[in-house]
């Protein structure tokens, strides 16, 4: 594979598709979700700082629009994304989340940063079939208006999220930005925790380690990942190639939870592939 930003991708989304297991079992746990979300951001800003702080200082000026990208658009998302997994099954919930790579695209071109080509529709147009095919299989999804709309608005905060990140990213090294934005989610979350009683030390060993997991491996690690291939593929590319997290996410349920893996599921998976091929042959032109 001759561009790394593909392989960033790669790994981001099958470190992310780890997300909504992890937070299910610590929903189990009785961990509340406004807990879960600012020790989520809090722990993965510890751990992205050591190798952010290797980078020259940013400006104050870029400081504090990163960590307001946190708390505002980066926080936002994350709420909604698991605020929609407690209402509706998380496969539909991950099927309505990958519908932002095509927000981005469209944004993209909106914003005049990216011009429509044809090879964008066609990766696009396998990406999300393949994603459709994958998760819309199971016809035991519980459908809950409230959830379809919080899955729906992470979809499009996401979207906003990304091409955001790819102005701030021309002044931030891309741990830095993810440290920062991980900070600012964290302040932002954990005030509304706190406003709101939902924010606890009491939670039991297993929740502890469900979350401390979840910060690490789905989300620092994912996170400083994805924004290097925004950097290397810009956000349309990069977006299109993650179109593959909803694949991985149903393949850790597997293989953690028992989900049977359908065959539609896998012919959906190889359309997915299918999509970021196409959107990697295009970079390396």
């Amino acid at each position: 594979m001759r561009n790394p930003g593909v392989l960033f991708c790669l790994l981001a989304a099958a470190a992310f598709g780890g997300l909504s297991t992890l937070a299910t079992l610590a929903a189990h746990e009785g961990v509340p979700l406004l807990t879960l979300l600012p020790v989520r951001f809090g722990l993965a800003a510890i751990a992205l700082w050591p190798l952010a702080a290797r980078h020259a200082p940013p400006a104050a000026r870029d400081v504090m629009r990163a960590v307001l990208l946190g708390a505002g658009l980066f926080g936002l998302q994350a709420a909604l994304f698991l605020g929609a997994v407690q209402r509706i099954d998380a496969p539909l919930a991950g099927l309505l989340l990958a519908t932002y790579p095509a927000l981005v695209a469209l944004g993209a071109i909106a914003l005049r940063r990216d011009r429509f080509r044809p090879r964008t529709a066609i990766a696009l147009g396998l990406a999300l079939t393949g994603t459709l095919v994958a998760l819309g299989a199971g016809g035991g999804a519980r459908f809950d208006l409230i959830g379809l709309a919080l899955a729906f608005g992470a979809a499009a905060g996401y979207a906003a999220y990304v091409l955001a990140a790819d102005g701030i990213m021309r002044r931030l090294a891309p741990l830095q930005l993810g440290a920062l934005v991980c900070a600012g989610a964290a302040l932002a979350l954990g005030g509304a925790g706190a406003a709101t009683g939902q924010l606890t030390t009491d939670v039991t060993p297993r929740g502890a380690v469900y979350v401390a997991t979840l910060a690490i491996l789905s989300t620092a690690l994912p996170h400083g990942a994805f924004l290097f291939g925004v950097r290397l593929l810009g956000p349309t590319r990069a977006s299109i190639v993650m179109t593959l997290e909803p694949v991985a996410t149903a393949g850790i349920a597997a293989f953690t939870l028992g989900t049977v893996v359908t065959t539609p599921q896998i012919a959906g998976g190889a359309l997915v592939v299918a999509g970021a091929l196409v959107a990697q042959r295009r970079v390396q032109r």
